[in-house]
């Protein structure tokens, strides 16, 4: 397994700034969080798309893309905000053709609260409608779709639950990004990995108390990352592990404690890279 960073969406620190911290950091993985202001709003400027693949490709980082999901809907009712959110995740895909990621990451959708839950199914129809396309446009560009499950939320959720997930893969033909610490707000991660381990191809680590998505660093909630890492490993995931830390002094703490557990798992059997 390789331990990556996603990019901050918060942080003013220029791309390279966040490049040079990874690479002091020795991750080899690296996921665009294309919400980070500075990216998003240069996606139909092809010059700058260039700059942006001349400085990824200074660095000897594996890229993922993470479309973006603020303001975000694939399973909006409303079919002008649904359609903008499909364009969206679209010209996400384009980008990581251009800039040599291979994977993207998407967020399915919610229905919100103010709908009655009667509901649910058109969002969920509408979700896989707009997936399958993506999924199709990807397949075209050799981009792999990958969707992530979500957290608790006041929302009517269509991609929390393993099953939930299971389902939408069935119908769309495409991959799962199983983020651990969304998974603990709903049900033991470890129900992700036995039920859809072979479709898994991105972790996302963060940790919590199992209440809300708190983002927190490695050892600061209550997941047993050993045994989730275990159970990934059991499954034949090799495939990178990126942390999703929102308090930077949290974060070379977190990589250090799961090195720690990769090294305590390591066998004969186990082929690590880069760790």
């Amino acid at each position: 397994m390789r331990i990556g960073l996603s990019t901050p969406i918060g942080s003013k620190a220029p791309l390279k700034a966040v490049l040079d911290y990874a690479s002091n950091l020795k991750v080899s993985w690296l996921e665009i969080k294309l919400d980070k202001i500075g990216i998003i709003d240069k996606l139909n400027d092809s010059r700058a798309v260039r700059k942006l693949r001349s400085i990824l490709e200074s660095y000897d980082f594996t890229y993922s893309v993470h479309a973006p999901y603020i303001d975000v809907n694939l399973a909006s009712l409303n079919p002008y905000l649904g359609k903008a959110s499909e364009k969206a995740v679209e010209k996400s895909l384009i980008l990581s053709y251009k800039i040599n990621s291979r994977v993207v990451t998407v967020h399915p959708g919610r229905l919100p609260k103010d709908y009655p839950k009667e509901a649910l199914p058109k969002a969920i129809e509408n979700s896989v409608e707009r997936l399958r396309h993506l999924n199709s446009v990807g397949e075209d560009l050799g981009i792999c779709l990958s969707i992530e499950n979500d957290h608790k939320t006041a929302n009517r959720l269509i991609a929390g639950y393993p099953d939930q997930i299971r389902e939408i893969i069935a119908k769309v033909g495409c991959k799962f990004t199983l983020d651990v610490g969304h998974a603990n707000t709903l049900v033991d991660p470890i129900n992700f990995v036995e039920l859809l381990g072979s479709d898994i191809v991105i972790v996302h680590l963060h940790d919590n108390l199992g209440e809300s998505d708190d983002h927190l660093g490695i050892g600061e909630g209550n997941i047993d990352f050993k045994r989730v890492i275990g159970s990934l490993l059991n499954h034949r995931y090799h495939g990178p592990l990126i942390l999703e830390i929102y308090r930077q002094q949290e974060i070379e703490p977190s990589i250090n404690r799961i090195r720690e557990i990769l090294k305590s798992w390591r066998n004969d059997d186990i082929i690590t890279r880069k760790i």
